[in-house]
């Protein structure tokens, strides 16, 4: 969806900020822009995904004596893990401490 505010002049400079990230923009698969701090990016390399596990089925009695198997409803978990990819040395404990003293909890 489109953000009315976000005009050619806000795309440029996108663009140009992950220009300016080389390799580690290319290495990373998401990307994550805080409204408070629009100048930061959160590069990703792994991201939690949902992970389906089909159990066991279900035996239904039917009139008669007949059985039927039905499946059972598939857990759904997010266990997966999370790999920020760092552009510089220390900048993720340095966005982290700036985020604790100016914002608070986030």
């Amino acid at each position: 969806m489109r953000n009315p505010a976000q005009t050619q002049e806000f795309y440029h400079h996108d663009h140009q900020t992950m220009k300016r990230l080389g390799i580690p923009q290319l290495a990373s698969n998401n990307q994550l822009v805080l409204d408070a701090f629009p100048e930061v990016r959160l590069l990703f390399q792994n991201f939690t995904h949902p992970i389906d596990t089909n159990t066991e089925s279900t035996e239904v009695p039917l009139a008669g004596g007949s059985k039927i198997w039905v499946p059972d409803v598939p857990k759904t978990s997010f266990q997966s893990p999370i790999t920020l990819v760092e552009t510089s040395e220390g900048a993720l404990i340095d966005f982290i401490r700036t985020l604790g003293v100016n914002h608070g909890r986030t």
